[in-house]
């Protein structure tokens, strides 16, 4: 809303079996544990990818592999598998290079994503020391569309618990970049060819 014309709102919550999920461009989804999903949660959300959603999935505690991260992978492959669509025959897990629309798209990011809750895991304030931030992002891409992305990132960390001074005790961690690229990720979700947006303005012209 402060950066476009866009109108943006948020829904509100749903369960993967919701079919009010599927009238949503851009859905959310963070986790800090291992869990499965149910045959009618995988039908739905195989439903949601195919009819136009984007789906961002990442979990808690930044660069560390947890049980969320493997529970997350699954969770994308018994979707699409619900629908026909099977993990690498029809699809993989792939890094979404610098030059993807998502970098580009309202803001510029030349290098990749933007440091968010990974920054737990730099020398600014380490739980692992010396460690990198997470410098890519890693996408499902079916018939040209992207359908999902899975983010070791932690953007929700710095969307939703960096106020103005920062983190207490991390120093001063300005979200705007990470905020900057929220907006892109919404941008890309309406416009990108098969969205559930472009689908529904097709249908009204």
């Amino acid at each position: 809303n402060k950066y476009t014309d866009i109108r943006a709102d948020l829904r509100g919550k749903f369960t993967f079996d919701d079919r009010e999920l599927l009238k949503v461009p851009f859905v959310y989804f963070l986790c800090g544990f291992s869990f499965k999903i149910t045959v009618g949660e995988a039908e739905n959300l195989g439903d949601y990818f195919l009819v136009g959603g984007l789906l961002l999935a990442e979990s808690t505690y930044a660069g560390i592999e947890l049980p969320a991260d493997t529970s997350i992978r699954q969770m994308m492959k018994d979707a699409l598998y619900a629908k026909g669509i099977e993990f690498g025959r029809d699809w993989s897990f792939e890094k979404l290079p610098d030059g993807h629309p998502i970098y580009h798209c309202f803001f510029d990011f030349e290098s990749g994503p933007p440091i968010a809750g990974d920054h737990w895991f730099t020398p600014m304030g380490s739980y692992v020391a010396g460690r990198e931030p997470y410098k890519y992002l890693e996408g499902i891409e079916i018939e040209d569309r992207l359908v999902a992305i899975v983010s070791k990132k932690w953007l929700g960390n710095a969307w939703g618990d960096w106020g103005p001074g920062g983190y207490p005790g991390y120093g001063n961690l300005n979200p705007t970049r990470a905020l900057q690229f929220g907006v892109n990720i919404i941008v890309f979700a309406l416009t990108q060819e098969g969205s559930i947006t472009n689908r529904v303005m097709d249908t009204v012209q």
